[in-house]
């Protein structure tokens, strides 16, 4: 069976917090993980590290057996959609999609267009900023799922 993610002794803190503290763990390729706990618990912070958003003090993150910060090629292998979603200021789903298709090499523009009757509520010519909060996660599952990626990370994904 193939890693998927491989977390090797993660140590992280913030000045003299230390909110991470020798995290290890693996993820199998076909795995499901959830991560559950109190908030303030660390795991958005996690999740950042597995992202490659944060560089661990200690220890390492590995996505598919290569480190994932400040690697773009192992960035390109999964989506991440974020508690907070971000789009730029006037963006609809449109321009998105483009940005998507310019970032993923795997983006499935067919599949797009077959989704789109899934999400009949959303204006696609609409700023995505003016959607509802539920529709702007529907965007960005939409748009992730058209990535194609070997990987989805979702921080509270409802």
């Amino acid at each position: 069976m193939e890693k998927l993610i491989d977390i090797e002794h993660v140590t992280a803190a913030y000045g003299n917090k230390t909110v991470l503290r020798d995290i290890s763990l693996t993820v199998w390729k076909g795995d499901f993980l959830g991560i559950i706990g109190p908030n303030g618990a660390g795991k958005s912070t996690l999740i950042r590290h597995i992202t490659g958003v944060y560089k661990p003090d200690a220890g390492e993150v590995l996505i598919a057996g290569k480190p994932v910060y400040e690697n773009k090629k192992v960035k390109a292998k999964f989506s991440y959609i974020p508690d907070e979603i971000f789009y730029f200021m006037q963006a609809d789903t449109m321009e998105m999609k483009r940005f998507y298709q310019g970032i993923y090499p795997a983006f499935d523009e067919k599949l797009f267009y077959r989704l789109q009757e899934f999400f009949p509520n959303i204006d696609v010519k609409r700023s995505i900023r003016r959607l509802s909060k539920g529709m702007q996660k529907q965007v960005a599952f939409w748009l992730a799922i058209c990535a194609k990626p070997e990987l989805m990370i979702l921080d509270e994904p409802v």
